[in-house]
């Protein structure tokens, strides 16, 4: 709903609604206040320009929120499958000597918690693959047995595979964002334009202005009409 004309503080649905109004009001009274056939054309190419850009915006938000929600079904599948490491090799050290448990400790970052933050914590998971891959070139004389890695590795792969298209929504969804904007931009300049031409024709009280998505001065909200 419409409050006043200030264009830059409307919200996308005030300035669509604007937009609708303006639409077909600028084809019925535009002549009337000076715009050309050529000058209607370009406000009636913006208006649909940018509700293809406010869609395409729309959609690709939609998107972005959606990723995430695939990714969290193999994080924490990831998760449960480091700590189940951690504790194999925590296990493997005890009858360890002193240096092959303080190679084990250090190695596969047992002193460490696991962290909370998703990027840090594949860190570590991919540490403790890279670790156990080490074993033999590193330890020869230590054999881990390879159920519990493989299947940290496997979860690594399916997580990083529903991390890939996060990061392409998220850039897909900032220049959608950042080209909408810029849309709006032009949008409240053209809209300014418009209405100082019509007051300058018809003056602030014309209701007419309506019909070009604007208000006239005893329509604007105030305290008092709130």
């Amino acid at each position: 709903m419409l409050k006043n004309n200030a264009f830059t503080k409307d919200d996308d649905g005030q300035h669509r609604e604007r937009l609708d109004s303006l639409k077909k009001g600028i084809v019925e009274f535009g002549p009337g206040i000076g715009y050309l056939p050529e000058d209607i054309a370009k406000i009636l190419d913006y208006i649909g320009r940018y509700k293809e850009i406010y869609d395409t915006a729309k959609a690709e938000s939609i998107e972005a929120e959606v990723v995430p929600i695939a990714i969290q079904q193999y994080l924490k599948p990831t998760q449960k499958q480091l700590y189940r490491c951690r504790k194999f090799v925590r296990g493997e050290s005890i009858e360890a000597d002193a240096e092959l448990k303080d190679y084990l400790i250090e190695r596969f970052m047992l002193a460490v918690k696991v962290p909370k933050r998703r990027t840090e914590m594949i860190a570590m998971a991919e540490n403790m693959v890279e670790g156990y891959d080490s074993l033999p070139a590193e330890r020869p004389d230590v054999f881990f047995t390879p159920v519990p890695f493989e299947a940290l590795r496997e979860q690594l792969t399916l997580l990083k595979a529903a991390m890939a298209p996060a990061s392409r929504e998220r850039a897909e969804k900032k220049a959608a964002r950042a080209a909408k904007r810029e849309f709006r931009e032009e949008g409240n300049r053209m809209l300014r334009r418009i209405y100082f031409r019509a007051v300058s024709f018809w003056g602030i009280n014309e209701l007419n202005l309506a019909r070009l998505g604007m208000l006239p001065k005893s329509q604007i909200w105030t305290k008092k009409k709130k």
